[in-house]
């Protein structure tokens, strides 16, 4: 099938274009930077407008099949980064728009929009969250991903056309940023006795890059009509003090964690920097088998197992 990704120069774009590739597709890269003429992967480059600034989606949509939107706004900041996130959401429901029209019966386009879990809220306390978890998001990001997430249901009961919508978890990988990367980082120079984040009792979900590519493959392969959601993560939730362990031994280093004395150390990153803090010892893990039972899709990669290999190959190959 013929399949476009919107996105598709980012750290996950890039990926995606290979994976669909090497799984029999062929792939219509649409990116933004008209510098960018090859992408692995990819057969033919597009070139869209910035996030709402008017991209000609039937032209560019012509003769797909499928529709990946991993695309975010860029370069704003403050009120500017709002407006953007505004514009993406607009610009997502108008392609939808021009997607839904060309539907005839039996030849279905599906579009994938991926959110993000942050539609969900910022932390669990008493259970994971699951699809039927009530959406409470804290960010402006996140409100406008709900926000795009619930004018694609209209416009699919309107046109018919199928929606997929997932939301990942954190997502880490070879070259990605981010907590894991930072702690990739820390350990890297320094022997886990020094830091003192052992003994964390929290549970926190993540998602491999290649995981997620490989789910999101499967997701625009659905040839069913009804719309999904779909909550990706790696597997089973993992503590932070398991996280750290998992990435000193990919290192080579001994697991061993130094203990929080007296909870110090929380109590002071809550007082200097809260959202670090929510982040190594808070929860956000999410439990969700739908795509297993709904499309037959795994991950291939646990967390340990994703984690070797990413820190392996700490530089990906460059496009």
């Amino acid at each position: 099938m013929r399949v476009a990704v919107i996105g598709a120069s980012g750290f996950i774009g890039r990926r995606l274009c290979r994976a669909l590739a090497a799984a029999g597709h062929e792939v219509i890269a649409i990116v933004r930077r008209r510098a960018i003429t090859h992408l692995a992967g990819a057969t033919t480059v597009r070139y869209m407008e910035d996030a709402g600034g008017g991209s000609d989606w039937p032209q560019l949509l012509t003769d797909v099949d499928g529709i990946i939107h991993l695309a975010s706004p860029s370069g704003s900041s403050g009120p500017e980064r709002i407006t953007a996130f505004n514009l993406m959401r607009d610009d997502v429901l108008t392609l939808a728009r021009v997607a839904g029209k060309g539907e005839t019966k039996g030849a279905k386009k599906r579009l994938v929009f991926v959110s993000t879990i942050k539609v969900n809220g910022e932390a669990t306390q008493d259970k994971p969250f699951d699809p039927g978890s009530v959406p409470e998001p804290k960010s402006d990001y996140a409100k406008v991903k709900l926000e795009t997430e619930l004018g694609l249901a209209e416009i699919s009961a309107e046109t018919g056309l199928a929606v997929t919508v997932a939301r990942p978890v954190a997502v880490y990988g070879p070259d990605g940023l981010g907590n894991i990367h930072l702690l990739a980082n820390l350990f890297r120079t320094l022997p886990g006795w020094l830091v003192p984040l052992g003994g964390i009792d929290n549970q926190r979900s993540f998602i491999h890059v290649e995981n997620l590519v490989s789910a999101l493959t499967r997701c625009v392969e659905d040839k069913g009509a009804e719309n999904r959601l779909f909550l990706l993560h790696d597997g089973a939730p993992i503590s932070t003090s398991q996280l750290c362990r998992f990435i000193l031994e990919a290192h080579g280093k001994s697991g061993a964690l130094m203990p929080d004395p007296f909870g110090i150390i929380r109590r002071i990153s809550s007082l200097l920097a809260p959202g670090l803090a929510r982040r190594l010892f808070g929860s956000l893990a999410v439990e969700d088998t739908g795509i297993t039972e709904a499309l037959g899709w795994r991950p291939s990669l646990s967390t340990q197992e994703a984690l070797k290999q990413t820190l392996a190959r700490p530089h990906d190959e460059q496009d």
